[in-house]
């Protein structure tokens, strides 16, 4: 027999949202027989309070003469998983007896154990009435039947909110339907008595009969989830999803007398995520042609189940060699590299990851490479708000990594050169001309101490504006138009520690320019002691403008 998979958590919710409402005793006991669990009926049944019974075992409030019976029934249960019904009585706490009609059930537990559900119904009042021993001799079995059905089963079916019912013998007779099933049928009271497929005759061809005599032949319980059914509801077919389990209910011999039904409307839960589906895939849909990979991953396993092209171009494969594999099977080159722990870490705190130029190894045509991508990871989530996977976007950004490693590895270079030149040299950038890289002899020639890095070239040499000097005006339209000055022998004059002195130098002003925005080449210089300097114009690459670099040699 197939037992139900529950967490403690979602059992007390079960107890506490169903069996509160019904005339029903709910119990619960580990494996050892000590209560972990009881609901308020429970506790006035037995006289004792929910802390004094959380300190005992059922064997406890057991009367003798049923001890050792109920305990084998129980140690069967556990062993075989099968459940069972009962009449037993129950010694409350004052010493008085009271008679109880029980059902035990199996449960599994996330963490691998077992629970035993207890339900509860007190009977004293129809053991009152019970027909005496001779009558119940010459119809045993059937009042038998009648006993464990009519003392415990109606009184807890009838007045729970789950829909449930009862089918009676192989023709699955509607012995027993609570309002909530009449309701999921579509129809009333009078199908009661009537064989279901009598009842529901818009049942034929589906798989319910067959599912029903396959449970009471082999008395193991069935459970399925979403699944569809067609019923004729206010006159009209229409398919509802369930989940919904039918368990064998078996007499005292040991035979499968019914089956019970118990059902929960999942329709409009599953049209949901059924229109979320479509949705996402419209989304992904849309993103077929988009510059970027798009890939959505399952929460079971990290399975992939839907990737882009552009995603399969990334990773090196075609989207249908990694869709129902798991991540790390489909790209197993990503095995230690963190990104199955981030994923996990997105799924297990419901919060997005998102990073750029993150570095990635992959196999991309036999041979692996380092990719740059920018990446984010967002949780996927159903109806109930529940992580059920991620979404996964990441665009390739390699070149423009390689690109600006490329710069950083040029400037380093030019950097090393203008620190080690025995000229003096340094760089005017942008149109403000401002001072980078100088070196020492620059900083020397200049005259006005060290701290003149980051400052424009007229704040730290006003003499070229008091003085009616030209340079600033020519520098200004070299970085306009773009074209080379030269001047050979041009006098300019210099405020050397207070001292105003006169220099002749040549003078060329050289623009450089490049697409990308690179400084990619030097103009040679001839004679460099007596040049004032090269200006090397670059476009900016981010906004569209140039910015001008001056480089003066002496």
């Amino acid at each position: 027999m197939q037992t139900e998979s529950v967490s403690p958590i979602s059992t007390q919710n079960k107890l506490q949202n169903s069996f509160d409402l019904s005339n029903a005793g709910l119990a619960q006991t580990n494996a050892a027989g000590e209560f972990i669990a009881v609901n308020n009926r429970f506790c006035s049944l037995t006289g004792y309070s929910q802390q004094e019974l959380l300190q005992r075992r059922l064997v406890d409030i057991l009367h003798p003469d049923d001890k050792a019976a109920i305990q084998e029934r129980i140690i069967t249960c556990i062993n075989e998983g099968r459940d069972f019904s009962s009449e037993q009585r129950y010694l409350q706490k004052d010493g008085s007896v009271v008679w109880v009609a029980n059902t035990a059930s199996l449960l599994s537990v996330a963490n691998g154990g077992s629970l035993l559900s207890i339900i509860s119904i007190d009977v004293t009042d129809a053991k009152a009435q019970q027909p005496s021993t001779q009558d119940y001799q010459q119809d045993g079995k059937a009042y038998g039947q009648l006993r464990e059905t009519e003392s415990w089963f109606r009184a807890l079916v009838e007045e729970t909110p789950v829909a449930t019912s009862l089918f009676a013998g192989r023709d699955m007779v509607v012995a027993i339907a609570n309002n909530a099933m009449l309701k999921v049928w579509g129809k009333d009271a009078s199908v009661i008595g009537k064989p279901l497929r009598q009842a529901l005759p818009e049942l034929e061809g589906q798989p319910f009969h067959d599912l029903l005599d396959e449970v009471f032949t082999t008395g193991k319980t069935y459970e399925a989830k979403d699944a569809p059914a067609t019923l004729k509801v206010d006159g009209k077919l229409g398919t509802y999803y369930f989940d919904f389990a039918y368990k064998p209910l078996f007499n005292s011999a040991g035979e499968v007398y019914g089956v019970m039904d118990i059902a929960i409307d999942v329709t409009d839960k599953v049209l949901a995520q059924r229109k979320a589906d479509e949705v996402q895939h419209q989304i992904l849909s849309s993103f077929e042609e988009a510059p970027a990979g798009i890939a959505v991953i399952e929460k079971e396993g990290l399975t992939f189940r839907a990737a882009n092209p552009f995603y399969g171009e990334l990773v090196g494969r075609k989207p249908a060699e990694i869709i129902n594999k798991p991540l790390l099977e489909a790209l197993p080159e990503l095995q230690g590299q963190g990104f199955d722990k981030l994923l996990e870490q997105v799924i297990n705190t419901g919060t997005a990851y998102s990073a750029n130029e993150v570095p990635v190894s992959l196999l991309r045509k036999g041979q692996l490479e380092t990719v740059y991508v920018n990446l984010t990871y967002q949780p996927r989530r159903n109806q109930q708000n529940e992580v059920i996977g991620v979404l996964v976007v990441a665009t390739d950004v390699t070149p423009q990594v390689a690109a600006r490693q490329q710069l950083q590895t040029s400037e380093t270079k030019l950097r090393g050169i203008i620190a080690s030149a025995p000229a003096a040299i340094g760089l005017f950038v942008g149109r403000d001309l401002v001072i980078e890289n100088p070196n020492q002899p620059f900083i020397d020639i200049v005259g006005k101490g060290p701290d003149i890095e980051g400052k424009p070239l007229r704040e730290v040499m006003p003499e070229l504006l008091t003085e009616g000097q030209p340079f600033l005006k020519i520098l200004d339209d070299v970085f306009t138009t773009g074209a080379m000055f030269q001047s050979p022998g041009a006098q300019v004059k210099i405020l050397r520690n207070g001292v105003m002195t006169d220099n002749y130098y040549n003078i060329t002003y050289t623009p450089l320019f490049d697409a990308d925005g690179e400084v990619y080449a030097m103009q040679p210089l001839k004679d460099a002691e007596d040049f004032f300097g090269m200006l090397l114009l670059e476009a900016d690459a981010v906004i569209g403008h140039r910015n001008v670099e001056v480089r003066h040699i002496r």
